[in-house]
């Protein structure tokens, strides 16, 4: 079983497709149990515990739109370290306006071949950039 670039895509996308929907199960699916994780004011330590904190926070939104792009990935035998960038909007109202809080961020991941396929086994998030937009009515 080889590494290659639509792995680390696939599995980005996985995570970003849960954390939109909201399935937590398989969000932390596409890590090693017990893997190490920070995710800056979110949060560090085990995934299964941090998960719990990325949850609570989007709990606030009325829904999140989260774009993988940028990525690579160098392998060494059974280990990879990856990077990308993911472009996220999250869709929150206050009193009469709808905000389209927006994101960048840098993730390093280190990887693990494991019986079923690749797996984060430690994930550092690097906020890059954030803002705040008015926007013309919330998430649809």
């Amino acid at each position: 079983m080889s590494f290659n670039l639509s792995d680390l895509h696939r599995i980005q996308c996985d995570l970003a497709f849960a954390t939109d929907a909201g399935r937590w199960d398989d969000f932390v699916g596409c890590f090693v149990a017990k893997a190490l994780v920070d995710y800056g004011s979110l949060g560090a330590g085990e995934i299964e515990h941090i998960a719990e904190s990325i949850r609570e926070s989007q709990a606030q939104y009325q829904g999140t739109m989260n774009l993988v792009g940028t990525h690579s990935a160098r392998v060494d035998g059974d280990r990879a370290l990856a990077e990308t960038y993911v472009v996220s909007h999250h869709f929150r109202a206050d009193d009469n306006q709808s905000w389209d809080d927006q994101a960048g961020t840098h993730y390093v991941d280190r990887f693990v071949r494991v019986s079923e396929g690749w797996r984060i086994c430690e994930r550092t998030a690097n906020l890059r950039w954030f803002k705040s937009v008015p926007a013309e009515s919330g998430w649809l």
